[in-house]
């Protein structure tokens, strides 16, 4: 492979820093009300929460939408993040779990393909991925739920300007976008200090 195919894999990092200032400018007019952290208690999201209860970064509180299958690893994460979170005066973590996808995997119309999980899942005892459209039923929309709880807000009533920080890398910079819900702006605050998986591991 030519330099120049390999060129083509990697952006220069002016490019990446004009795409991240883009998508700011796009957001200038943006006042939230509040800033949450989306907390899948993985290695980016967990450093988000720890910086934010130090005060590095601004967020009110950190929500994690149970989908009740994910790993072991993951809920022992989260275990150690209360205790650290009592322990040192962090921001809240609120858990979500009002669907489990375990549950709706068994359920008629699941079996009967009329409908599908969309979230990655794998079959138990085996590697096989089942079908994946998108995360929005089993984490975005629990999500929003909470924060509306979270303002107060009853059925009817419009929801509020809030951020939502997500724990996405420089050197994943590909799954930066925009919220099609117009009440919601994501953010990126690895994006805007320039950090990478690898730093984030350094850090933590």
């Amino acid at each position: 492979m030519s330099k120049q195919q390999l060129n083509m894999f990697s952006e220069p990092e002016d490019v990446k820093a004009r795409v991240i200032r883009k998508y700011n400018e796009e957001y200038s007019d943006f006042k939230p009300e509040m800033t949450i952290i989306s907390l899948g208690a993985g290695l980016q999201s967990t450093v988000l929460y720890y910086m934010a209860s130090m005060g590095i970064i601004q967020a009110d509180c950190a929500i994690f939408a149970d989908t009740g299958a994910e790993d072991k690893h993951t809920y022992d994460n989260l275990d150690y993040m209360f205790k650290w979170c009592d322990n040192n005066n962090g921001i809240p973590i609120y858990i979500v779990s009002d669907k489990n996808i375990e549950t709706d995997m068994n359920s008629n119309e699941f079996i009967e393909g009329r409908r599908f999980a969309s979230i990655p899942v794998f079959a138990k005892g085996g590697n096989a991925q089942l079908p994946r459209q998108c995360t929005r039923e089993y984490k975005v929309v629990e999500v929003q739920k909470k924060i509306r709880s979270l303002y107060g807000l009853k059925k009817n009533q419009r929801n509020k300007k809030t951020q939502v920080l997500l724990g996405i890398t420089v050197d994943e910079m590909q799954r930066m976008n925009h919220s099609p819900d117009k009440w919601i702006k994501n953010g990126f605050p690895f994006l805007d200090m320039r950090m990478t998986r690898n730093d984030c591991k350094v850090w933590l």
